[in-house]
C-alpha cells in the first residue's frame, strides 16, 4: 500500500460519554498517490456498534494526502466526539481512509502494524 499507519498517541486512556477523544494519528507515505484520501476514525463500543465517529480529508489545508511525497511522515492531530449515551467499557478505535467514487466510496488497502487491509484497529480507550 502507498500509505501506511505509523502509531497513535492519544491526550488520555479514559474518556466520559459526552466528551472528545483528542489523538495524534501518524503516517507515512511509502511511495505518492494522486489523490486526497478521507480518514475516518471510528469509537466501536463492547457492544460492536460506533458510538463516535469522525471523517474528513487526510492532512491539512494544503498538505492532502495527494501532497505527502515518498519517506515523508505526517503527524494529524484528530478528535473524535462519544455519543452523550455511550455505554460504559471497553472501546476500539478503528481506522482507515477511502475515495469517493461515482459508484460511491471505496476503501484504500493501507499498511497497519498488524498487516495491510483496508482498516485497523489502533488503540484502546475505556469509558466508565
Amino acid at each position: 500500500p502507498p500509505l501506511a499507519f505509523v502509531g497513535a498517541t492519544a491526550d488520555t486512556t479514559t474518556i466520559a460519554p459526552g466528551e472528545t477523544l483528542a489523538l495524534y494519528l501518524d503516517w507515512e507515505a511509502r511511495r505518492a498517490v494522486a489523490e486526497d484520501y478521507t480518514l475516518f476514525v471510528q469509537l466501536i463500543g463492547p457492544d460492536g456498534k460506533v458510538w463516535g465517529q469522525y471523517d474528513t480529508p487526510a492532512g491539512w489545508t494544503g498538505h492532502y494526502t495527494s501532497a505527502w511525497r515518498p519517506g515523508e511522515r505526517v503527524s494529524l492531530p484528530w478528535s473524535v466526539p462519544l455519543q452523550p449515551d455511550a455505554p460504559p467499557g471497553q472501546y476500539r478505535l478503528l481506522i482507515g481512509m477511502y475515495r469517493h467514487t461515482p459508484g460511491g466510496v471505496e476503501r484504500i488497502p493501507l499498511g497497519y502494524p498488524s498487516g495491510d487491509g483496508t482498516e485497523g484497529w489502533v488503540a484502546e480507550v475505556q469509558v466508565p
